[in-house]
């Protein structure tokens, strides 16, 4: 192996420019300030990978110089857009595999085989091929640590099989529950299937030198199930993204981006809503509900039963910059967290922290999500089952808004949560791992 004074990490992710999406951020930002604090990233991804989004803005953050390998991947989703009558340029949201389609035999049949033969997921079959290359890879250069990050999980077992072949110390990294993911039961799964997924993410939790995730919540799971201290780092804005506030306007926006799916829909806040714009808002203003993403139509449909059709403005996904200037333009920002995860972090709620405008959330009581809103002073988080206190919420957001409005946030407690404070954060954890 050749030998370097340079501190290296070798990232393994499934998602890169030009990925769009939030599952691109992550590894995005860590790699753009990486070397302010003494590592070189190497970043190892798929060539031509099955994205739900592009985003080929997002490459501007890619620092000059920094090396990206990419290596194709045979994924079985032609396969399945084939059989539910999909152009084969179509994009599949994440969850395809989950969700309801015009053919229900299919659609049943579709999500049997994924729960069932794709273990841990369908990209699975770029696990081997990976562990080849990247063994050679690390005996042709010197790395002094690997992290993986993942969904995909089989990202995970890239990093299982190469710590087991080189002995390099490995930081695995999760962005989302494995076992726990809140679609986990809509897959179907016989008890072999669960069993053989509970197996390879304990041992890769075992296995990992250091493990990281994204919230206290996941990080007890994490814990529990492998005995070990598992350290968060949550995802967060870049300082770079802010932009200006936009000028006054007539109407009262509440804005809300990225993707809503049905299992998400509060449709208690709609009913508020609707009644809010019937009797009659803040001085006059008319309220507008502005969606940037993509929106289950069953979310529509609940929309349309509040009598709020005519109140709905709808945005195509954007890229991301063009997406931070929509949401920025938001009077209020809605958050809505996962109705049975309240350990759970989307990553949006950072960059809404960042933008200094007030907050409506609709998640468990006691969420990781209410405690940073509290801890942040930047908004109010609700219940999704209780009508009184979404009402009450609402109003109290709304008296935040304006020049007048009653709103202060906590600049110090927002600015832990930048992409650079953060990626110090996972610096001195991989400090750690080669003292």
């Amino acid at each position: 192996m050749k030998t370097s004074s340079k501190k290296t990490v070798l990232i393994i992710t499934y998602y890169w420019p030009p990925s769009g999406g939030p599952g691109v951020q992550r590894c995005l930002y860590f790699v753009k300030y990486l070397r302010e604090f003494g590592w070189e990233p190497i970043v190892y991804t798929v060539e031509n990978g099955e994205f739900p989004y592009l985003d080929n803005s997002l490459e501007k953050q890619i620092p000059d110089g920094v090396e990206v390998i990419k290596k194709e991947a045979w994924e079985p989703f032609s396969i399945y857009k084939k059989l539910m009558g999909l152009d084969k340029t179509v994009k599949l949201k994440p969850n395809i595999m989950v969700e309801k389609t015009g053919r229900p035999w299919l659609h049943k049949l579709s999500t049997f085989v994924r729960g069932n033969f794709f273990i841990p997921d369908a990209r699975m079959f770029w696990i081997q091929p990976s562990v080849k290359f990247l063994k050679q890879y690390t005996e042709e250069h010197h790395i002094d640590v690997i992290m993986t990050s993942s969904p995909p999980h089989s990202v995970q077992l890239i990093g299982y099989h190469l710590k087991k072949l080189t002995g390099i110390p490995w930081l695995s990294d999760y962005r989302d529950p494995w076992t726990k993911i809140f679609f986990w039961d809509k897959l179907k799964m016989t008890g072999w299937a669960k069993r053989k997924n509970e197996q390879l993410e304990n041992k890769c939790l075992a296995a990992a030198d250091r493990i990281v995730t994204v919230s206290q919540g996941c990080s007890r799971d994490f814990a529990a199930l492998s005995s070990k201290n598992v350290e968060v780092i949550t995802n967060g804005f870049d300082e770079s993204s802010n932009h200006d506030l936009v000028s006054a306007r007539h109407d009262l926006v509440i804005g809300y981006g990225g993707t809503l799916s049905n299992d998400r829909n509060p449709e208690l806040l709609w009913q508020v809503i609707g009644e809010l714009c019937n009797a009659g808002v803040k001085e006059g203003k008319h309220l507008r509900i502005q969606f940037t993403g993509a929106i289950d139509p069953a979310v529509y449909d609940s929309i349309r039963d509040a009598g709020l059709e005519h109140h709905l403005i709808v945005c195509e996904a954007l890229p991301h910059d063009e997406y931070l200037r929509k949401i920025r333009s938001s009077d209020i920002l809605l958050l809505i967290g996962a109705k049975d995860q309240p350990g759970v972090l989307t990553g949006k709620l950072f960059e809404y922290l960042s933008f200094q405008i007030p907050i409506i959330s609709i998640s468990p009581r006691g969420s990781d999500i209410e405690e940073i809103l509290k801890q942040t002073g930047c908004g109010v988080n609700a219940d999704y089952n209780s009508k009184e206190e979404i009402a009450s919420a609402l109003r109290r957001v709304i008296a935040m808004t304006g020049a007048s409005g009653q709103f202060s946030p906590n600049k110090n407690e927002i600015d832990q949560y930048s992409r650079r404070n953060l990626t110090a954060r996972l610096a001195s954890v991989l400090d750690s791992m080669i003292q």
